[in-house]
């Protein structure tokens, strides 16, 4: 049974007993509820997803969703009209993975170093922008649109959804997604191949930087305002449902499908510790171990890059 199958299983394995627990868990309401909340971060998911396959990693996708919001809830109070507003938003997130692919592609820093070091530099930035303040009020037009139910979920998860099954169409029947693979599965044998390494992982680093901005709009709409603390964290929830899902953290492996498994079943995991009544400080601890349980496996199906020895 290959990862993904077995998130599958574990899941629903895990589905039965909570409800077993607390019977509400499985009410319609409930289930709706895990849908909406993790459409967010599987926005951004998509793109350190793809990422990953492609060979690069993206830590700094939590500061671009701040960032973003920050930027057009700003403008938007100080009375700009609400399109250029969010286009400035989504704008600063193209402009963040093109600068991490500059980073990482003609500087030669690690992946790791040069996006977490943006995540910092991004921070700064948002609290600059933001003096730490909670920045509303927005247009009617935007808090209409995050509050709104279309078929009982959510915009966000509508778009999430379109989004998983183009990136999935993408990946498995165009010669994008072919490149992408090729370039996460060996980079020098992808260069000898004529495929333009480069190109597709600056590509890589600008769709993340996007879709983290367009979260990132998605969760201020639903707040009603810019909160400096969008985001934060974020990247780790997603690096975790990619690990857990079977999307390889060392490149190639990975499909939409992973990705949307691995995010069930961290929501899965927080509903259920809340509605059974665990203490709420326990829950990242619980996160953790799953994270470090399926980085395991990944490390293990991956040619033991943790776990070889020195000579």
């Amino acid at each position: 049974m290959n990862r993904t199958l077995a998130t599958a299983a574990v899941i629903a394995v895990l589905m039965l007993i909570f409800g077993i627990i607390k019977p509400n868990y499985l009410s319609t309401v409930s289930l709706l509820t895990m849908l909406r909340t993790l459409s967010y971060p599987g926005i951004i998911a998509i793109g350190v997803a793809l990422c990953l396959m492609g060979g690069t990693m993206d830590l700094s996708v939590g500061a671009v969703a701040g960032l973003s919001a920050t930027i057009s809830a700003t403008m938007m109070v100080k009375g700009l009209p609400v399109i250029p507003s969010l286009a400035a938003g989504v704008a600063s997130g193209v402009f963040v993975g093109w600068v991490n692919s500059l980073l990482v592609l003609k500087l030669k820093l690690t992946t790791f170093i040069a996006t977490i070091g943006m995540m910092f530099m991004l921070r700064g930035v948002i609290y600059f922008i933001s003096r730490g303040y909670y920045i509303y009020p927005l247009p009617e037009v935007i808090s209409k649109y995050g509050q709104a139910r279309p078929l009982g979920i959510s915009w966000s998860f509508i778009f999430f959804v379109i989004l998983l099954v183009i990136a999935q169409y993408m990946l498995s029947k165009t010669v994008w997604g072919l490149t992408v693979k090729a370039t996460g599965s060996d980079r020098e044998v992808a260069f000898f191949t004529e495929v333009n390494v480069d190109r597709v992982q600056t590509q890589l680093h600008i769709l993340s930087g996007t879709l983290a901005a367009i979260a990132g709009l998605f969760i201020m709409a639903k707040i009603g305002g810019g909160q400096p603390t969008i985001g934060t964290g974020i990247e780790l929830t997603v690096i975790a449902a990619c690990a857990i899902g079977g999307v390889s953290l060392f490149g190639y492996e990975g499909s939409m499908a992973a990705v949307f498994l691995g995010l069930l079943f961290i929501q899965v995991v927080i509903a259920g510790a809340i509605t059974s009544g665990i203490n709420p400080y326990l829950q990242p601890t619980v996160m953790g171990i799953i994270m470090i349980v399926a980085m395991i496996f990944d490390a293990r199906e991956s040619d033991g890059i943790f776990f070889r020895r020195s000579v």
